[in-house]
């Protein structure tokens, strides 16, 4: 339920005190309330929102000392957690003091500033004349008769924590710690990565605390076994999780049953009225479709299983490691290796399938950059294509990287297709209309065979990814997945590494050895 937006300036005093008064009633109907009034937009509340605020009402208690949320992107736990609440608390307590976390230091930035633009706009400050002292994004103040009483910290997982805290001595709520998407989703495939981002929480976070009993809350989407809501749930904090909310993007009765008096009656009113597809409805009807999130758990099986249904399969196909992959892109922010000055050369793979039905297989395209012994992908296409599709995709597809062609990006030296039912018949079709030949590659031999031929290679680290790129998860999860009896999900991605992988190093006739 939404209200309409609110014109502020054609209220009353009278109008604009009752508004204000319904606002502290509650973490949500604050949020509602500044939201409406500050972005002149109404913010448009669904069952989980009350999950939020009996979270967040039984911390600011001293009910839930430490709180872990899981929730789908697009659900508002920003909006909410990080850039309202802290200001309702300030508002409601005493005196309070706030550190704000996430991955991003521009992301965590942007939190802090919004939250310091409501309390300083005209509408806030004249119910709530706070004085601002200090005024930095990252670290701002607000003083009452002279005296400091509100403080806000922002800081980054990777960036500088110490010397800041959350919360003061005493018994009453006076602050919390906050961490809002502690893990960057690329770096959680990374054991060495996770490992320092767990040691982070510990060495660094946790005694970030004023006191034993500052409450902690750590708000993600999931996106591996292993990522941080696992390592506080498993107690590698050190801390007991007194409340974890788990909110997936499709929701059946077994989990309406399942939730908290009070949440599960909003959540019928919210979702049971609206379609349901094979057992489930949208968690949010009124911004998710349920027909769109069912063709997303289709089309990216894993980035679904994890990011939207809180659920993270466990990748342990045996045959190649997701730790196994390197990251190119921006070293500062996080990537294994620079972006290459100059390919040697550039190839592409592609691997097509028979039909578009939802069952079968992708069709993928490729392109790879070889530098220094490593392949590079460079681009990639992912799709199901009817044949007229297809053609018209994969001449694109190869004419704009031909197009690249130059002193920093190489040359575009092959086109490899798999020479088998619709890529048979794309090589013959697309002989004159592309500006290099495309090279066929048998398939003579299974498919485990092809990929243990290879698992040394790509366990060398070898194979290198755009940094912080969309595609990296499903393309990760699949690999990763990929099983020696075949009970895995898809295989459409691994094998166009496997082919570039074979194209290079078997057929390159490269040894390990030689590249190490």
């Amino acid at each position: 339920m939404a209200i309409k937006p609110i014109e502020w300036d054609a209220l009353s005093h009278a109008e604009r005190s009752a508004l204000v008064a319904a606002g502290e009633h509650s973490p949500l109907a604050f949020t509602s309330l500044w939201f409406n009034i500050t972005q002149g937009d109404s913010f448009r509340t669904n069952w989980h929102h009350h999950y939020f605020d009996y979270a967040a009402r039984k911390m600011l208690a001293g009910d839930a000392q430490n709180i872990v949320v899981n929730i789908p992107p697009g659900g508002t736990k920003t909006e909410f957690w990080s850039v309202h609440l802290p200001v309702y608390t300030m508002v409601k307590h005493r005196r309070v003091r706030i550190l704000n976390t996430s991955y991003s230091k521009s992301l965590v930035d942007e939190n802090s500033e919004r939250s310091r633009s409501l309390v300083k706009s005209t509408e806030f400050r004249e119910f709530y004349p706070f004085d601002i002292e200090k005024d930095k994004v990252d670290d701002w103040t607000l003083a009452k008769d002279g005296k400091r009483v509100h403080q806000l910290f922002s800081r980054s997982s990777g960036g500088q924590i110490t010397g800041v805290r959350g919360g003061y001595m005493g018994d009453e709520y006076s602050g919390h710690i906050q961490a809002d998407d502690w893990d960057k989703i690329d770096d959680l495939f990374s054991e060495a990565k996770r490992r320092k981002s767990h040691t982070r929480l510990v060495n660094t976070l946790r005694s970030r605390k004023a006191h034993s009993g500052t409450p902690f809350v750590a708000i993600q989407q999931r996106g591996h076994i292993d990522d941080s809501t696992a390592f506080l749930l498993s107690g590698g904090m050190g801390l007991k999780i007194d409340l974890h909310i788990k909110i997936p993007a499709l929701v059946n009765q077994e989990y309406i049953d399942s939730l908290p008096d009070g949440i599960r009656e909003r959540c019928i009113k919210s979702v049971c009225g609206s379609e349901q597809v094979d057992g489930y409805w949208s968690y949010w009807p009124a911004k998710e479709s349920v027909h769109d999130l069912i063709a997303l758990r289709t089309a990216h099986p894993y980035t679904f299983s994890s990011q939207y249904m809180q659920d993270p399969d466990t990748l342990d196909g045996g045959i190649f490691s997701a730790d196994d992959f390197q990251y190119y892109g921006d070293v500062d922010a996080g990537a294994d290796l620079p972006l290459p000055e100059k390919f040697d050369y550039r190839f592409i793979t592609a691997d097509t399938a028979q039909k578009t039905n939802t069952w079968n297989d992708w069709t993928v395209f490729a392109e790879w950059g070889v530098f220094e012994g490593r392949i590079y992908r460079v681009g990639m296409k992912r799709g199901r294509m009817d044949a007229k599709t297809l053609r018209r995709e994969f001449e694109a597809f190869v004419k704009g990287a031909w197009a690249k062609n130059g002193k920093a990006n190489g040359i575009l030296r092959r086109v490899y297709v798999e020479d088998k039912s619709s890529g048979t018949g794309l090589i013959q079709e697309m002989e004159k209309r592309l500006p290099l030949k495309v090279t066929p590659v048998p398939r003579d031999r299974d498919k485990l065979t092809r990929a243990l031929d290879v698992q040394g290679f790509h366990a060398a680290k070898l194979v290198c990814l755009p940094y912080d790129d969309s595609q990296n998860y499903e393309f990760v999860c699949e690999v990763a997945s990929f099983t020696a009896d075949d009970s895995h999900k898809y295989d459409d991605q691994t094998d166009v590494m496997i082919d570039a992988l074979s194209e290079v190093y078997i057929k390159g006739k490269r040894s390990i050895r030689d590249l190490l």
